[in-house]
């Protein structure tokens, strides 16, 4: 299941909140329909239900719901299934007076949901301070379902009968300024443990090769964390890390610019037109004819309003970098060294093609101190100025040896 998909299945379940002032009975019929038309919009998931009940003290809960996929989910979420119907507890619900609503708490337990041979389970999700727009519209914050924390726990994927994923704690914590126009967000994923060794069609040369390199199970923490001007459209994502015990840590940093909530709607508008029939009857790269590809418009209007302010990926060798070429050397019937003189020889072919020698420079002495002693290793850029990636793209079609010093790259070792 793409993880994009399992996210939207989580977050669906996270825009199930409800309001009414205490001292009056709620419009249950107006708060489902809200909370219907929210979810549908963020998610292209849609849900049904049997019963809602309210609370004396401002709770509703509210029975037999079941989550289904609308068509513009895509073909790959044909396949999701509810197994089934869960409860939603909802605490201290209430009404705003634009008509939007505003819940404390909203709570469920022991969901199960299938995706053709694959099963997952969530033994609890809670949500805080959700907002629930009167009118679901992306192209304005106050249109946005969203809480200020979730957290949900014990999730487990199981793929014909084998538990190949589980996870211990999922949680997110997102606030905002007074005038709801700048965010923070973390985001924490802890306990995910995958096991690949029960897996009985993995092929016997697969299985030998993991062992070997010590991967079929694996133990991982997931941290991300940023902030995000919706104004400005300056987006910044300050950690993207992955750390895997035995293999090492990924860590991923950009920032980006022009991300506006009307850029989000490119996006989404992007991601339709790739499901639809309009897509499929679009010509072909190159192809002459007056009819204009939908997709490929808004990906140049996406291309002329997002840009890259910086950029830096490093990893940090927890063993695997050792392993492997062990691994890759006995299977070559060849020393290590000799594997890594080979892949040097590779490598310095490759890189006079490109014709700039200073990056040939750096990235074979980040390579060659790498190899000799795996620490670390990293990339980064720095634009020199502001501009959209289509900007950038063009500029390097028309000076491919400049990009470097345009963007300041930057690939070192061990530091």
């Amino acid at each position: 299941m793409p993880t994009s998909r399992l996210t939207q299945l989580l977050l669906a379940g996270s825009f199930l909140a409800a309001s009414g002032a205490p001292a009056f009975a709620l419009d249950t019929d107006d708060l489902m329909a809200k909370l219907k038309a929210v979810t549908e919009k963020q998610s292209h998931m849609t849900f049904t239900y049997d019963s809602v009940e309210e609370g004396s003290d401002g709770s509703v809960t509210v029975s037999g719901m079941e989550f289904s996929p609308l068509a513009e989910a895509g073909e790959e979420m044909d396949e999701f299934k509810q197994k089934a119907p869960i409860t939603l507890d909802l605490q201290d619900v209430q009404e705003n007076a634009d008509g939007s609503y505003m819940i404390g708490k909203s709570m469920a337990s022991d969901m199960a949901f299938t995706m053709e041979d694959a099963e997952i389970a969530i033994a609890s999700y809670i949500e805080t301070n959700i907002h629930v727009p009167a009118s679901a519209d992306l192209a304005v914050l106050s249109g946005w379902g969203y809480g200020e924390s979730t957290e949900v726990k014990n999730i487990s994927v199981t793929v014909e009968g084998d538990k190949l994923l589980t996870i211990d704690d999922a949680s997110a914590k997102q606030s905002f300024n007074e005038a709801r126009t700048k965010a923070d967000y973390l985001a924490n994923v802890t306990g995910i443990s995958l096991d690949l060794s029960q897996v009985d069609d993995l092929k016997p040369d697969a299985r030998a090769t993991l062992e070997e390199l010590d991967l079929l199970q694996t133990t991982s923490t997931f941290t991300i964390s940023g902030n995000w001007d919706l104004e400005t459209g300056d987006l910044n994502v300050a950690t993207y890390s992955l750390a895997t015990e035995n293999v090492g840590t990924l860590d991923f940093g950009m920032g980006l610019t022009g991300v506006t909530l009307e850029t989000l709607e490119t996006l989404q508008k992007i991601s339709e037109i790739a499901q639809s029939e309009e897509m499929q009857d679009a010509p072909s790269d190159g192809a002459s004819s007056e009819q204009e590809n939908p997709y490929q418009a808004e990906l140049m209007q996406l291309g002329q309003t997002i840009g890259v302010s910086g950029l830096s990926i490093r990893f940090a060798d927890d063993s695997i970098t050792n392993r492997l070429i062990q691994t890759i050397a006995k299977e070559k019937n060849i020393s290590t060294d000799a594997l890594i003189a080979e892949w040097k020889g590779q490598m310095t072919a490759g890189l006079a093609g490109l014709e700039m020698p200073d990056l040939a420079a750096s990235v074979s002495s980040a390579v060659d101190s790498y190899l000799a002693n795996p620490q670390n290793f990293s990339l980064s850029i720095k634009p020199q100025m502001q501009m959209p990636v289509l900007a950038v793209v063009m500029a390097g079609a028309a000076a491919p040896k400049a990009i470097p010093q345009l963007l300041n790259l930057e690939i070192k070792a061990n530091q």
